[in-house]
């Protein structure tokens, strides 16, 4: 009855550690502020702004100049890092319109490749297509960034 017990108390206490612990989550390794170093994107969409940087803190991006202001836009961040390749949704509300950007991204060695789908349209919502893969097209913008600081 005695091993019985401790067995039964040796496996309730695994499952609660089990539980009790968070999943490991890759996405903190963006946390910070990046610095857009190049971006290829579709003629049509015109040129990006140089000097842009992006703040990922939690779940919350901020694009826009290094110094901030009213240029700068904030973004609810979604990051899945267990696809292949993995996935961002970037999420915005502006002028009374939901803004939903869905990409690919990738990290190596302090730098950040990130293709977005462009959504465009005049409807309340307007959702982008993922990429699938990291290349430049219509309505698909490429961007490489440069970690700065945390």
């Amino acid at each position: 009855m005695r091993a019985m017990c401790s067995s039964l108390l040796v496996v309730v206490c695994g499952w609660m550690c089990a539980v009790a612990a968070p999943a490991p989550k890759g996405e903190y390794e963006l946390e910070g502020t990046w610095t857009v170093v190049s971006s290829e994107q579709d003629p049509a969409l015109g040129r990006l702004p140089e000097g842009i940087v992006w703040v990922i803190a939690s779940e919350k991006l901020t694009a826009g100049p290094d110094q901030g202001g009213d240029k700068a836009l904030t973004y609810a961040l979604k990051l899945d890092s267990t696809k292949d390749p993995k996935q961002i949704d970037l999420v915005g509300e502006f002028s009374g319109r939901r803004v939903v950007l869905r990409g690919v991204y990738r990290l190596e060695e302090g730098q950040l490749t990130v293709c977005l789908g462009v959504a465009a349209g005049d409807a309340k919502v307007v959702e982008s297509e993922r990429p699938a893969r990291f290349e430049a097209g219509k309505d698909v913008q490429l961007l490489v960034l440069k970690w700065t600081r945390k």
